[in-house]
């Protein structure tokens, strides 16, 4: 059962019970405070739930603003980890401009701590984040 925690024109931020993850959910483009809003969310649950799982369903993401994508890697992933999140599940976007945001992203994140696993659909995400350990 997934709880909802957060739920605005954009993103819904639940946690998921069943596979132990917060769970991120695009509605559809977002930028800055709006964009910002359920990562900060996200964090808060996964301190609050002691989780070390993320699943981002990424499929209506739209593209992600520059400032956007350096806030994503220099802010928000550091705290994220250090929040406890280890295992990260990417349901890939449909938009492929929006694919090329979140590689760009990935791509940057320093903190090898981080195992990100990338997806077509929500169950294989789910599926994947269910066998990884709980913690690090």
């Amino acid at each position: 059962m997934a709880v909802i925690y957060f739920d605005n024109r954009s993103i819904i931020v639940r946690f998921d019970e069943s596979i132990q993850a917060v769970c991120l959910e695009w509605k559809c483009y977002a930028e800055g405070e709006e964009y910002r809003a359920g990562f900060n969310v996200g964090i808060d649950l996964l301190q609050r739930k002691r989780a070390s799982r993320w699943l981002g369903d990424c499929r209506l993401l739209g593209p992600v603003t520059l400032a956007d994508q350096q806030w994503t890697n220099h802010d928000w992933h550091p705290r994220a980890a250090a929040a406890g999140m280890r295992w990260v599940a990417l349901v890939s976007p449909k938009a492929a401009v929006a694919r090329l945001s979140l590689k760009y992203i990935v791509t940057k994140v320093n903190n090898t701590e981080l195992v990100f696993n990338n997806f077509d659909d929500v169950e294989s995400a789910r599926a994947w984040l269910r066998s990884q350990p709980k913690s690090s």
